[in-house]
């Protein structure tokens, strides 16, 4: 399967940024963090923090791949 998207990339401080739009599933926001943590819980609360600070709702969060995201679409 193909996944037709486009994507944009931006990095603030310890954090990426991607915004997809992928063709027939919609537009996708992807938030990963890249800066130097303790551990994994500390780099959570830390990501979890600059996410409250946007002040925005993001939406239900999807934990699927394009692929399944599409195919779940054709049935």
């Amino acid at each position: 399967m193909t996944v037709d998207k486009t994507r944009e990339k931006w990095r603030v401080p310890d954090v990426e940024i991607a915004i997809d739009t992928v063709a027939d599933a919609g537009n996708f926001v992807e938030f990963e963090f890249k800066g130097d943590a303790l551990d994994p819980q500390d780099a959570f609360a830390r990501l979890d923090t600059f996410l409250t600070s946007l002040n925005v709702d993001l939406g239900e969060q999807v934990n699927l791949g394009y692929p399944h995201i599409l195919l779940g679409r054709e049935h």
